[in-house]
């Protein structure tokens, strides 16, 4: 199964919602699905996903306008890339 978890935040980012939604897609993995992650959250150097999972972000360096740009044209992600279930964290 392929799972796509959208959250508004993410590692490097420190929380209850980033770290459920880092776990979840582990879990997902272990047991043979494919879990990625696209969030909000740039990166600075964290490690990414989980696992063989994906972690689409904005670039490290990304301003408002770069962000705007992200969201424009990931906002059909799960469906143009033929997920079979969208998991939503916000």
């Amino acid at each position: 199964m392929r799972v796509l978890h959208v959250t508004d935040a993410y590692l490097p980012r420190l929380g209850g919602i980033e770290m459920h939604v880092h776990d979840l897609a582990r879990a997902q993995a272990a047991a043979g699905d494919e879990a990625d992650i696209i969030t909000m959250t740039r990166g600075r150097g964290a490690l990414d996903a989980p696992g063989s999972a994906m972690v689409i972000r904005p670039r490290d360096g990304a301003g408002t306008t770069a962000k705007a740009r992200f969201l424009f044209s990931n906002r059909k992600y799960g469906v143009d890339r033929g997920y079979d279930v969208v998991h939503a964290h916000a």
